[in-house]
């Protein structure tokens, strides 16, 4: 059986970006990979939002607007859904950091390298501090040796990051900190957001907009018939033609 053609049209889509980790999809990961206990993982969200490493947005790209009462007689603004963390313009140039190599040729990717500056991204460097936590409290392990031994360990690696930053790389650093806004516009820009659905006016508000229009109107055709006000009251005066001789 032959099927009939009824219409044929041609659309243009691409790809977009993966969607950002909210932040209880954070929260399991770090559980996952064993980072942080109950108690300090909701602080450790917090310390990158201080920091401005991320952004807490909605699934429209807007930042999350801080709790507070509502304003009698004020209309209330629309509901914020979602709680994404968004990389701020401070939080991947500080990783670029970490990624790339210096002027001197020396690459610094991830890798298994236990003396890598790389590794201060990682999260296995805070895994296994909380597994030689684990160690102490059973007493596996000395406390002040523990704290001494990781202390030199990211003096070292402190040390390698400050020697591998030329001029050029601050520069380059410097220049990539971009205000968070703008940064959130280049995000909306490739649909790395939800579309945001368009406002609709409320009761109290339409009525406004009526009576606003209304008085618009009433006050253009006063200037056009020559209305005179008197008190409450307006009365119609023709407007006086002159007439040349």
């Amino acid at each position: 059986m032959i099927m009939p053609i009824r219409d044929a049209r041609c659309e243009s889509c691409g790809t977009k970006p993966p969607r950002f980790l909210q932040e209880h999809e954070l929260i399991e990961l770090m559980d996952k990979n064993r980072i942080g206990t109950d108690a300090s993982m909701a602080t450790h969200v917090k310390n990158i939002v201080d920091r401005n490493y991320v952004v807490l947005c909605d699934e429209t790209g807007t930042p999350l607007r801080p709790p507070r009462p509502p304003v009698p007689g004020q209309r209330p603004k629309p509901r914020q859904i979602g709680r994404y963390l968004v990389p701020t313009p401070l939080g991947v140039g500080l990783l670029d950091l970490f990624r790339k190599g210096d002027d001197r040729g020396i690459k610094m990717n991830f890798s298994d390298d236990h003396n890598s500056p790389a590794l201060l991204s990682q999260p296995t460097i805070r895994a296994q501090m909380e597994n030689e936590v684990a160690q102490i409290a059973s007493s596996a392990l000395d406390k002040n040796s523990v704290v001494m031994q990781n202390l030199a360990w990211f003096e070292a690696r402190y040390n390698e990051l400050e020697a591998s930053l030329s001029r050029t790389r601050i520069n380059e650093f410097s220049k990539s900190l971009i205000p968070t806004g703008t940064s959130l516009r280049y995000w909306k820009s490739i649909e790395a957001f939800e579309s945001a659905p368009p406002q609709q006016l409320g009761k109290k508000n339409s009525q406004r907009q009526r009576v606003k229009s209304k008085k618009q109107s009433n006050k253009t055709r006063s200037s056009k018939y020559g209305y005179k006000k008197k008190g409450r009251l307006a009365n119609r005066v023709p407007a006086k033609k002159t007439i040349k001789k």
